[in-house]
């Protein structure tokens, strides 16, 4: 096992997520106008939807991406569609009413989740990212891919909660609070952006 590989991937790793990215935005600006507990899980859903995509590199489905660039197609529409729902749902939401916070914090769990496994472009980074980080000769392609999944996992998640901690920490020693109409645009503008993101990557 060359330990050097996984150090260079693990690298590799922080820096393309600590690069500029809608996820990354979101965890970021709902920490801004939101609850902190929210953001995190925000964050939880985020990055437990990288290990569906890791089942599929390591089980070899994401051929099936290659070969039907329509179902690709399809699964963004799909995530493009549900962002845009959250948005105009948000800008709905009524800055008087009081929705159930119980159940508004619950969802961002699966806000977060649906957003990255309806994204197909993740997958197909990881079939192209994973195999230049082969670090075994004994192991099983299946288990190394598993390792190099639970890797990047472990720095994402570290990371996204980090950034939802600095915002959190931003919006506490900060002069001035956003009010919920404030917040609720700001959210919808995020995730139209992400939906654009989506539609709009090769």
């Amino acid at each position: 096992m060359e330990e050097s590989v996984l150090i260079a991937f693990l690298s590799a790793s922080v820096l393309l997520t600590l690069s500029p990215g809608p996820d990354i935005l979101y965890v970021f600006s709902l920490s801004l106008s939101a609850k902190k507990k929210d953001a995190i899980k925000l964050t939880w859903g985020l990055t437990t939807g990288l290990f569906l995509h890791t089942a599929v590199v390591a089980l070899g489905w994401s051929e099936v991406l290659l070969r039907f660039p329509e179902l690709v197609w399809s699964i963004k529409i799909i995530g493009a569609s549900y962002l845009v729902y959250l948005a105009v749902s948000g800008l709905r939401q009524k800055p008087t009413t009081e929705v159930s916070e119980a159940t508004k914090t619950k969802s961002y769990f699966w806000q977060g989740f649906l957003m990255n496994v309806t994204n197909p472009k993740v997958t197909l980074f990881f079939m192209v990212f994973f195999p230049g980080f082969v670090f075994s000769e004994t192991l099983s392609l299946q288990t190394q891919f598993g390792v190099l999944g639970l890797l990047f996992w472990g720095q994402a998640f570290l990371i996204f909660n980090g950034v939802a901690l600095l915002g959190d920490r931003i919006q506490k020693y900060s002069y001035f609070s956003l009010t919920q109409r404030f917040q609720n645009r700001l959210q919808a503008f995020v995730l139209l952006c992400i939906a654009a993101v989506l539609l709009m990557s090769a």
